[in-house]
């Protein structure tokens, strides 16, 4: 189970917000007699915040998340302007803090080139569904890609560079 992370009233209003229905009080209702409607405070205390950035910003965070699932075959890197260009597209400080981190990651590393196509990949599956909306094409919920963004949450707060921009 994902944990989620500390969260303040700000975080939960806006949370609020991106995931609030247009609809009326009657379709509301019919909503929530089908099981569906809005989200509890539970479910939205749960919600990650890297939807709520901007694209760019959740694009960054993606390629961070990647960055990291790949972190072994980071770790074997010794093509200086290949590692440049991995720093330029997140960040030279936040990619020496994923050089430096010693946690597993053995997926496979996409090149500098396609890391941004990549991470758009991943954004499409990790966002989730109350939130998918934020997403403009989002496809089918990947709990793993969930897990995976999540994990890039974390490691961001941690390097303290949240919010990322």
């Amino acid at each position: 189970m994902m944990q989620s992370l500390p969260i303040g009233r700000d975080r939960i209003a806006c949370l609020a917000a991106a995931t609030a229905s247009s609809a009326g009080r009657g379709r509301r209702f019919l909503t929530r007699q089908a099981g569906g409607g809005s989200p509890t405070f539970a479910e939205l205390a749960g919600l990650p915040a890297w939807p709520l950035l901007d694209r760019e910003a959740q694009r960054r965070v993606a390629m961070i998340a990647l960055l990291l699932a790949g972190r072994s075959t980071l770790a074997a890197e010794i093509d200086g302007i290949r590692l440049r260009a991995y720093a330029v597209l997140v960040g030279g400080p936040l990619f020496e803090d994923v050089l430096t981190d010693q946690s597993p990651g053995d997926a496979p590393l996409p090149s500098p080139s396609a890391l941004p196509d990549a991470a758009d990949d991943l954004l499409r599956v990790a966002v989730p569904p109350l939130l998918a909306h934020r997403i403009g094409d989002a496809g089918p919920h990947d709990p793993r890609a969930a897990a995976c963004m999540a994990r890039a949450e974390r490691f961001i707060r941690e390097s303290a560079a949240w919010p990322i921009s």
